[in-house]
Parts: C-alpha cells; structure tokens; sequence
C-alpha cells in the first residue's frame, strides 16, 4: 500500500497528528449536536443508530474514540504501526492521493475509516471492549444512566463481577490535593521533557513539559486477569469527554477482597518544580566542590634533564642525627699531613 508513494518519517508523524485532531474535532468535549453531521454511510458499529429519551441531550457518537495509548506505542508491530497499515489500505481502496481529513466533502469516509480501523484493531487484539459490572452500592437512577453509557460506547453491562473487566463503585474519588491543584503522572522521559498525564483528564490530554528532573515513570502493576475496580467516575467522565478515561485515575484505595490497591506516584506541577529546583541546586554544588590537590612529584620527576624544569628542589630539613654526622666530618682533616699547594698568580710576568 505503500510502494507508490513510500512514506517518510515525517510524514508519518504529521498523519499520526491528523488522526489525533481529526477525533477531537468530532468527538472533542467542546463539540454539540450540531458541529457534527454524518450521512448513514457510517452504519452501525459506532455510529448513532436513533435517538431515546434516555439519550435525547448526550453528544453525537459517531465512532467509539481510539485511545490515546495506542498513538504513543512505536513498537515494530505495535498499535501505531498497525493504525498506519489499515489507513494505507484504506486510503488505497479509495483512490485517494493523500489521507485529507480536512475537507468537509470527505467527512462520511473519514468517519467510515475510523469505524473501520476500530474495528480492524479489535480483530487484531490491540483494544479490547470493557464489560462491565456495576456494584449494588450504586444509586439506582444513576446505575440506568450508567448502563446506557455502556451501551453508547461499544462496552457490555454484565451480571457477574467475576467476569467483568471493570467493576463500578460509588464515587469517591479526589483528583486534587487540599488546595485545589491538580496531580500528574509521569508516562514518558525523553532527554529534559517529560510526558505527564493529569489525573481526571483524559490520555489526550497528555503533554510534553521541558522539566529537568531525576524522576523515571514508574511501569503499570501486573494485575493479570484481575479487574479494573473504580468509581461511577470513571463512566460519568467517559461520556464527558467522550473517551475511555485512563482506569489507574478511578481506581478504589481497597479492592473487593479487602486488599489495598497500589498506585503510581503522583505530583503537583508545584512539586515538579520545586524537585527540579532541588536538582539544580545539588548539580551546582556538586560542581563548585574543590578538587583534591595532586600528589607532589617524586625525586626522579624533580631531577633535572633534558626538558627538564629549572625549579629549585625543596630544602632538606636537617635532623639532629644528620647534623653531628656532618660536625664528625668536618673535625677529620685528611689533608693535614699534606704539603701546601703553591699559590697560583693571576698575572704572568
């Protein structure tokens, strides 16, 4: 699909980001009824089939959104690389020159790749459609509003919590400290920027902040086939924004089986900061520390040669040994025996 016009780095980054803002201007939060119309080329799987009084006032779901994760993972193979293959295909089965999710005039197709491509990466085991188990604890009214969210979004509302992926609690979830500022997590370190994700928004909402910090991502848990236990939240906020929100931000402290639940680290942006203050401080100190003098030269280095320095050795401090060793020599006179030399003139005459 490919070989006609093969693709360059470049151009692949520019579509992964027309893909991204072709979903937030149809399925964005601030998008009504009436930003959004598509033809009933769309058909089913996504696209809104009727209206019920139970859903009259919800957003237009044209196609369920792809998740943001999948657009960040640049494995060979992996969920980028297969999102790219299926929209060449499709792309190629057109006719189409280039991907142009610009033009008005191509918004049915456009919309009919996406149904497409959700469901092409369903089949290949890169997403996977929640089902859901909602907890007796829950309000009844709310719980009704909640199943026809399930519904509108592709999942499935189950009978069985020992089936379910997801698990829906009451509400108790807090995404702000005591004074109201939002947390972050880390997802990505490259060089000096850090790819945080702000609890309670979703993975789109994902940014890139130049902070120069000594803070890795810390890796998801391995929960094996446990279930995602989390709030009404979790749902509420999906149909808001309308994309699956990030579970690990709804999870409840404590499971069903009495056991704690672990979580990530979490920061306030005032707390990155004042981290890579900290950094930057201990970075300059560590600098700014005196180097250890060198070792002074041996004998040998100090004799003079060829090249050589012409720096005055060091004095020798004399002992008391030495000194009446030297007295001791100087009191034995070996010429004393012998005859004076001869003075010898300057001038000859």
């Amino acid at each position: 699909f490919v070989q006609i016009d093969p693709p360059t780095n470049k151009s692949l980054a520019n579509l992964a980001c027309q893909l991204l803002q072709f979903q937030e201007d149809t399925l964005g939060k601030n998008v009504s009824s009436t930003d959004s119309t598509v033809g009933d080329s769309t058909g089913g799987s996504g696209a809104s089939t009727g209206t019920s009084p139970a859903t009259a006032n919800t957003k237009p779901q044209l196609f369920t959104r792809l998740p943001y994760k999948c657009f960040i993972d640049f494995k060979p193979g992996g969920k980028l690389c297969r999102i790219f293959e299926f929209v060449f295909k499709f792309k190629t089965e057109q006719g189409w020159r280039r991907v142009d999710l610009q033009s008005p005039s191509r918004m049915d197709r456009n919309v009919e790749m996406f149904v497409g491509l959700y469901k092409f990466l369903l089949s290949n085991q890169c997403l996977t459609e929640p089902q859901v188990y909602i907890m007796p604890e829950v309000d009844k009214v709310l719980a009704t509003k909640l199943r026809d969210i399930i519904k509108r979004y592709q999942a499935t509302c189950i009978e069985s919590p020992d089936e379910a992926t997801h698990v829906i609690y009451p509400s108790t979830t807090q995404h702000t400290d005591s004074n109201g500022d939002e947390f972050v997590r880390i997802v990505m370190k490259r060089d000096r920027y850090l790819l945080v994700h702000c609890i309670g928004r979703p993975d789109s909402y994902d940014t890139w902040l130049n902070i120069d910090v000594d803070l890795e991502p810390e890796n998801e848990r391995d929960r094996g086939d446990a279930p995602y236990e989390v709030t009404v939240n979790w749902l509420l906020d999906t149909d808001e924004y309308n994309e699956w929100m990030n579970e690990e931000d709804y999870e409840v402290d404590v499971d069903r089986n009495g056991k704690r639940i672990s979580k990530r680290s979490r920061y306030t942006m005032e707390e990155l900061h004042n981290e890579e203050k900290r950094d930057k401080r201990t970075n300059s100190v560590q600098k700014g520390k005196r180097r250890r003098s060198p070792s002074p030269q041996s004998d040998k280095k100090r004799s003079r040669g060829k090249g050589a320095s012409a720096r005055s050795p060091a004095p020798v401090t004399m002992t008391n040994s030495n000194k009446k060793k030297l007295k001791n020599e100087d009191d034995e006179d070996l010429t004393k025996d012998m005859d004076n030399p001869s003075p010898e003139t300057h001038f000859q005459v």
